[in-house]
């Protein structure tokens, strides 16, 4: 058998591949930067281990697997789980990459939960800027419509209709939004949760505006700086660049770029390499 695994920092899809049959199954997210080895490796016992046999090489993909104590943490849980079994670990970008571009050149972009990009020779990353997490970066992501979101909410900025249902959905009052963003151990996942109430409202001029202004600052802050960007084709993956997909596309057309795969889920595309 053979795992395939694209781990955001919200959820982790799953493929288990053997005898040209796929089993997909989706967990929570894990992230190799911010997230406890300990629940991983519970997940990975309780959650996914089960649907597994005589595994024998495990592809990983995950938000913050870089060289380091990061990936080494990750490749050490996934060892104790399946002992014996080839381990290859790489960043969620390089399957975003993979699955946009194959072996073309390009640029690939991930705007999911967090935001990154990366300039793909169509068998490396040949350059790439830090996507800075939660609060160093991660322009136009679900983190940044959430939080952009909540400071409007803390600033009376919500037009009226949207600040009604905002307090109808969760109840809400300035201190205890305080208490909720700066006391949590997950403040990129508390933040990303109100993503999903732009997504109700994505037609509404303020939601639409904001989000458009995420992207506009990802572009400009992220793209725009790759050497022959407006010449390469650039494809974007992750649940936001699918739902905002008009945005995203007014966005890329005034900067002058041209896209190519806006997909949701990478690893989808790439099962037919495994099987």
């Amino acid at each position: 058998m053979v795992i395939l695994a694209d781990s955001g920092s919200t959820k982790i899809s799953w493929k288990f591949i053997a005898g040209g049959f796929v089993h997909s199954l989706e967990t929570v997210g894990f992230n190799a930067v911010f997230s406890d080895d300990k629940q991983l490796l519970s997940l990975l016992e309780t959650q996914v281990k089960p649907n597994t046999s005589s595994v024998k090489e495990i592809h990983f993909f995950g938000a913050g697997v870089i060289p380091g104590t990061p990936a080494e943490k990750l490749r050490r849980v996934l060892s104790t789980v399946w002992p014996g079994a080839s381990i290859m670990l790489d960043s969620d970008i390089v399957i975003a990459a993979k699955a946009l571009h194959g072996h073309k050149r390009g640029i690939a972009c991930i705007l999911g939960t967090g935001s990154n990009s990366c300039l793909w020779n169509g068998f490396g990353i040949e350059a790439t800027f830090n996507g800075g997490g939660y609060l160093l970066g991660d322009e136009g992501s679900g983190n940044w419509i959430g939080r952009t979101l909540l400071s409007d909410f803390v600033k009376d900025l919500l037009p009226a209709e949207l600040k009604e249902d905002f307090i109808s959905e969760y109840g809400l009052d300035y201190p205890t939004l305080v208490k909720e963003v700066y006391s949590r151990d997950s403040a990129a996942g508390y933040l990303s949760s109100f993503a999903m109430f732009a997504t109700r409202w994505k037609e509404h001029p303020y939601i639409s505006s904001m989000v458009k202004s995420g992207f506009d600052l990802f572009l400009s802050r992220n793209v725009l700086r790759y050497r022959q960007c407006t010449e390469l084709e650039v494809g974007f993956v992750g649940s936001v660049a699918s739902v905002f997909r008009t945005q995203l596309l007014e966005s890329c057309h005034q900067a002058g770029l041209k896209v190519g795969k806006i997909i949701r889920y990478p690893v989808d595309e790439l099962v037919s390499l495994y099987i």
